[in-house]
C-alpha cells in the first residue's frame, strides 16, 4: 500500500442493541451496522455513518472506541488498501466529498427498515429513493460515487438492498477472506487498537 496516499476504511459494528439481533438473523451475518472512516493525507480521520433517528453524521473516532468497549459489542475496521481496491487519490477525494455532502441526509425510519428486511427475507421489491438512506446504503453510494468499489452483488443489486453483511462478504471476497473476524462470536478490536485512534 502506498503510504503517500489517502485511505478509506470500512467499519463494522455490533452494538448489542435490540435491533442488532434481528438484522443479523435476517441478513445471515454478524454485522448489523457499517460506516466509513476517511484518512485524508496529513489530516485527522473523518468518520461518516448513517444512524436511524439522527441521519448521516460525522462523528469523532471516540464514538467507535466507546462502542468497542461495550460489553457484548464489537467493532472491526477493514482498511481498503488502494493497491488491492485499485483506487487513486482522485477516487478518494470524490468519495470523501460525497460523504461530506450527505451530512444531514435523513435515514429511513424503523418501520421502513423493517420493510427493507422483509425484502431481504422474502426477496420482494421495495420502494426506496435517493432522499433517504440507511448505514449500508450510505456506504454503497459513497464508495460508488468515488469509483472505489461496487459493494452490490447479484441479489443485493441496488444501493438500497445492500446490507452490512452483504458488503462484508463482497469485501472479504475481494481481500481473500477476513479472518479472524468472519466467524460468529469472534471478538472485535480492543478500544486501544491503532485503527480506532484519532
Amino acid at each position: 500500500m502506498s503510504i503517500s496516499q489517502s485511505r478509506v476504511n470500512v467499519f463494522f459494528a455490533d452494538l448489542a442493541e435490540w435491533w442488532c439481533g434481528p438484522i443479523n438473523q435476517v441478513t445471515d451475518g454478524i454485522w448489523p451496522h457499517i460506516g466509513l472512516i476517511f484518512e485524508p493525507l496529513g489530516q485527522p480521520k473523518y468518520m461518516s455513518e448513517a444512524v436511524v433517528g439522527t441521519g448521516v453524521t460525522h462523528n469523532p473516532m471516540s464514538k467507535l472506541r466507546d462502542e468497542a468497549a461495550i460489553v457484548g459489542g464489537r467493532v472491526v475496521v477493514v482498511p481498503l488498501d488502494p493497491d488491492v481496491f485499485n483506487y487513486t487519490e482522485e477516487n478518494f477525494l470524490l468519495a470523501f466529498a460525497f460523504a461530506q455532502k450527505c451530512e444531514g441526509l435523513e435515514t429511513y425510519s424503523y418501520l421502513e427498515i423493517i420493510e427493507l428486511l422483509g425484502a431481504e427475507t422474502f426477496d420482494t421489491p421495495v420502494t426506496t429513493g435517493p432522499g433517504k438512506t440507511v448505514c449500508s446504503t450510505h456506504v454503497c453510494r459513497t464508495l460508488l460515487a468515488g469509483g472505489l468499489f461496487d459493494t452490490r452483488d447479484v441479489r443485493h443489486n441496488t444501493n438500497e438492498l445492500t446490507t452490512p453483511n452483504s458488503i462484508w462478504r463482497r469485501i472479504a471476497d475481494k481481500m481473500g477472506g477476513l479472518d479472524p473476524w468472519t466467524v460468529v462470536g469472534a471478538a472485535g478490536m480492543p478500544p486501544t487498537d491503532p485503527l480506532l485512534a484519532d
